[in-house]
This record gives C-alpha cells, sequence and structure tokens, in this order.
C-alpha cells in the first residue's frame, strides 16, 4: 500500500511517550523516503527524542524534495534493486540498518539488497512488509505480492546467522485506503462494495503508529524486536464496521446519517476472476486480489486473535475506530477546503492588521492524481493551485513567514485536523496557532 510523493500526514505531537531506555544513535539507511509510508518513517525517525542517524538512498534522477538536513546517497539512474553488488556493498557499509519502504509491486527485489546489505557488515534488515502475515501458506497461495513478501521473510529467517532481521505487519491503513479507494470504500462517491457480508475481520494500524514502531524497533526496542514478525493491531474492525462510523461521522452535522451505496461481492467468486483477469495478463487485478486478503477476513488478518500484538510493548498511542475515521475523512479532499477556511479563521485572529494571507498545506488530497500533492490556498482570493516540488514544501510544524505584505504560514494536515476539533470544542473562544 505504497505511492508515491511527500509525507501524507506529519505527525504535528510527538508520539514517542515511553521510552524502554538510552538507545544508542545506530546508523540506519531509509530506501523509498519519499513514499507513503517511507515519508512518514522519516519523519518519525527525525522528530524522536533520540534520533537514529538517518541517511536516505535515492536515484540521481530522482526529484522529490526531502528534508536539506538528511545526508542522501545518490545512485544512478538505475534503482538500488538493479545496481551492481560491487556499487551497493561500499554504500552499505558502516550501516547497522537499512529499512525498505519499497512500493508494493516492487518487493520481490530486495533479495539482492539483502545480499549486499550481508557483505557490508549491515546489523538488521527491515523488509517492506506492511500488511499481513505472508507467511500464511493460504496468504501466499492468493496473490503473488504476499507470496513475494513471504519469499523475502523466508530468505530473511534462513540469514539470521548473518544478518538479524525484523519485519512490521500492521494490517492496513485506513487513511490511505479512503483516499485510494481501497478496502471496497469510495468515501467521495458514498459507495462501498462488500466482501460477502462486509463482516470479515481485520487489524487496522495508523500509519503514524506503524512508522513509531518501526522506529522503536531501530531505538528503545532493539533487543525485543530482533529476528521476528512485529504484528500491530490498533483496532479490529470489519468493512460495515467502517462504513457505519463513516455514515455516522459524515452525517452528524446536518442532522442526520447519510447511507452509503451498496454492492456485495462472494468472495471465493470474485477471487477466482480477479487470478483469471491476472493470468491473462492484466496487472491491476493484482490490487483487487490484496485488498480481498485484507479486507474479507478470511486470510488471518485479526492480528488480535491470531498474533502476538506488540502495540503495548513498544508503548504506541491507543486509538479507537472513530478517532481513526475522523482523522482519514479529514485528510479527503472533499473536507480540505473546510479545514483550510478554519485555519484561515485562526490566521485572522493573529494578523493585526490583517495582510493577505496564503496557507500552504501538505497532505493526501482527491483534487489530483498525486496523492501527497502540495497545494496551496489564497484565503483572500479563495482559489487553491498546485505548488511545484521546487516550491514550500513540508513541514514538521507551524512555519510562519512575514512580509511587509503578506503572511505565510506552513502547516502540515495533521495540525489542521487538530486545530480543526480544537475550534469545534472552543467555537466561542477561537485560538491562534500560537495559542
Amino acid at each position: 500500500m505504497q505511492t508515491h510523493l511527500t509525507s501524507n500526514r506529519i505527525p504535528l505531537l510527538n508520539s514517542f511517550t515511553t521510552m524502554s531506555s538510552q538507545a544508542p544513535n545506530r546508523k540506519v539507511l531509509l530506501i523509498g523516503a519519499t513514499g507513503s509510508i517511507g515519508s512518514i518513517i522519516l519523519s518519525a525517525i527525525l522528530s524522536s527524542p533520540n534520533p537514529p542517524s538517518v541517511t536516505i538512498l535515492k536515484r540521481t534522477s530522482s526529484t522529490s524534495p526531502l528534508p536539506p538536513s538528511v545526508p542522501v546517497i545518490s545512485l544512478p539512474s538505475y534503482d538500488a534493486a538493479s545496481a551492481p553488488l560491487s556499487t551497493l556493498v561500499p554504500l552499505f557499509k558502516g550501516f547497522d540498518a537499512i529499512i525498505s519502504c519499497q512500493t508494493t509491486l516492487s518487493v520481490s527485489n530486495q533479495l539482492h539488497l539483502i545480499d549486499a546489505a550481508i557483505q557490508a557488515g549491515v546489523k538488521r534488515y527491515f523488509p517492506s512488509e506492511y500488511g499481513l502475515n505472508n507467511m500464511r501458506s493460504d496468504t501466499q497461495s492468493l496473490c503473488p505480492v504476499f507470496k513475494e513478501k513471504g519469499t523475502v521473510q523466508r530468505y530473511l529467517r534462513d540469514r539470521e546467522d548473518r544478518i538479524e532481521w525484523t519485519s512490521v505487519s500492521c494490517g492496513t491503513w485506513l487513511g490511505w485506503s479512503f483516499a485510494n479507494n481501497f478496502l471496497g470504500l469510495d468515501v467521495k462517491n458514498k459507495k462501498v462494495k462488500y466482501w460477502d457480508d462486509g463482516e470479515g475481520r481485520f487489524s487496522i494500524t495508523t500509519e503514524e503508529n506503524t512508522a513509531a514502531a518501526v522506529v522503536r524497533a531501530v531505538t528503545t526496542h532493539w533487543d525485543e524486536t530482533r529476528n521476528r514478525n512485529v504484528f500491530l493491531s490498533d483496532v479490529v474492525t470489519s468493512q460495515r464496521e467502517i462504513v457505519d462510523e463513516i455514515e455516522r461521522q459524515i452525517g452528524g452535522g446536518r442532522g442526520g446519517v447519510e447511507k452509503f451505496a451498496v454492492e456485495k461481492v462472494r468472495s471465493e467468486e470474485e477471487i477466482e476472476r480477479l487470478k483469471g483477469r491476472l493470468e491473462a495478463g492484466e496487472g491491476i487485478a493484482v490490487l483487487g486480489l490484496i485488498e480481498a486478503g485484507l479486507a474479507s477476513g478470511k486470510f488471518g488478518t485479526d492480528f488480535e486473535k491470531e498474533e502476538e500484538v506488540m502495540n503495548e510493548r513498544l508503548g504506541l498511542a491507543s486509538k479507537g475506530l472513530a478517532e481513526i475515521v475522523r482523522e482519514g475523512l479529514a485528510s479527503l479532499g472533499d473536507h480540505m477546503m473546510d479545514d483550510l477556511l478554519l485555519a484561515e479563521t485562526m490566521l485572522r485572529i493573529s494578523v493585526r492588521p490583517k495582510p493577505r494571507l496564503t496557507i500552504y498545506l501538505s497532505g493526501q488530497t482527491t483534487f489530483h492524481d498525486k496523492v501527497g500533492m502540495v497545494q496551496e490556498y489564497d484565503a483572500v482570493r479563495g482559489v487553491t493551485r498546485p505548488l511545484s516540488e521546487s516550491e514550500p514544501a513540508l513541514c514538521s510544524a507551524w512555519s510562519r513567514r512575514q512580509t511587509k505584505n503578506s503572511v505565510r504560514w506552513v502547516i502540515p494536515l495533521s495540525a489542521v485536523v487538530l486545530n480543526r476539533a480544537n475550534q469545534k470544542r472552543k467555537a466561542k473562544q477561537p485560538r491562534s496557532p500560537e495559542g
């Protein structure tokens, strides 16, 4: 479940609330730092109280923006998986851990990276997992992506005498699913495709808790997470429970519950149909099989029932379904303008006399095909336009830039969401970003 470009949400508040011990300053190489989870892991690393030393590996041809303070190793035009070992081994030397956040459809390329890491003396490899239990035989037979991820994990298990490993299985990300019409959900058009009756149980974990787990495995819980699949679950739910909560939240402000149009598919028949399409060369069918594995509830996705969940041991923030749905809805483009207008109201309070206002916001959006597109909203003219990647992009906290005629606030979407909730609670006394 990964896409390209900047972070979907950058945590405003530090989620690292419990630390087991003072962690050594390990050196980490991050691959895929601009992807949907890689960007959030990078943010979590940089905001942790005792951050490891992080370096980013990227292609020379990549133009995705990266924090200027983070060292970058650039490869030639080919990607890491196709680079010769003679190139990769010297680059990997000296790192304690490699964290792979490669896209879902590129995970099989990791065997080459693992070989390079072993030769370079890297202590631990974190494969690009971030899904269900890919060591189950029924899961591997369902979808080639699950089989490839299981192959990577088996490859690491067979080499534990030469390199340690930690994989993270988090179920699915609800915010990402809303933005990408995954789990059978089309929130924008209020439609849902239920797998069977929509009652299949599966674990969901926020992207922020997933990233926090990875960082803590590197820093404070290194020994506990050695050579194991770390299972995470913020909550176990179903398609129906998610839709019920969405209907309640989007209808609540208008005096009722807005109902979704419902379609149902029989999982066995739909899986066979998708496998047939895949065999016929329709590669896009693999996404449907991934959805079946996560949403049908038939492939061991209730981690709290079937696995040892490590949220509490890792000290992750506790979140319920209502909060996760609320955050996911707020990250969608349909709600973005409401959030921006609220941010404009907050900004007007703090500026005297009121100059021209411009808000830069980063986060998931359905206004454009590129998830994470950076938007500019002119609060005076009430217009929105996409920014080029060379213009101001992400930040991890409020940032004020003032000139004679304008004030700019650079705002992560999570900050807008948090302040939107705060504004609703204190509508009669709105607060400024500084307050």
